[in-house]
């Protein structure tokens, strides 16, 4: 399906914790799958993990332990990772003059109509050249450990990121 520059810009932003930037960063992330399968496998920073494709949006959730300072939980911080854009063929981006639409996820993806089609498998391979979507990043600390690091429940709480993304395939 291809690898993807994307560039993520902050939308929502309720997290005071030092180790999270406010700022915007750039992510490579790459979509497979078999052909006319809707499971995709989705890799990101080194670690492949299962998504679906509907044939227009690819939505990959995961879950990774991490250690954040500021929240003073030891090991017990969870972060809840949503990646879900949707891929644009190269009619849709044309349709759309090279850019992403204002609601990429809700309706504001051009449908199959006339010249406009899908992004889909052909023989030069898979026809989406960009993506738009977004990113929901959320903390999720862990309470439940019989002797959690003093402080801890003080500290750190759950809160929510939220970032539009778009990039190229590269």
């Amino acid at each position: 399906m291809g690898t993807f520059a994307l560039t993520a810009e902050p939308l929502v932003f309720d997290c005071p914790l030092s180790e999270v930037s406010e700022a915007g960063f750039q992510l490579t992330v790459t979509f497979s799958r078999d052909a006319g399968e809707s499971r995709v496998a989705y890799q990101h920073g080194g670690l492949v993990s299962e998504a679906t494709f509907d044939g227009q949006v690819v939505e990959a959730a995961r879950l990774a332990v991490r250690r954040l300072p500021s929240c003073n939980c030891g090991e017990q911080t969870q972060l809840r990772e949503t990646l879900r854009v949707a891929l644009l063929s190269q009619s849709q981006d044309r349709e759309l003059s090279g850019r992403c639409p204002e609601r990429p996820l809700d309706g504001g993806v051009p449908s199959p109509d006339g010249g406009v089609f899908r992004p889909a498998s052909a023989a030069g391979g898979f026809d989406a050249v960009r993506a738009c979507g977004e990113l929901l990043d959320e903390v999720v600390p862990e309470h439940s450990s019989p002797s959690p690091d003093a402080g801890c429940e003080e500290a750190c709480f759950s809160c929510r990121l939220l970032y539009r993304v778009e990039g190229m395939r590269r």
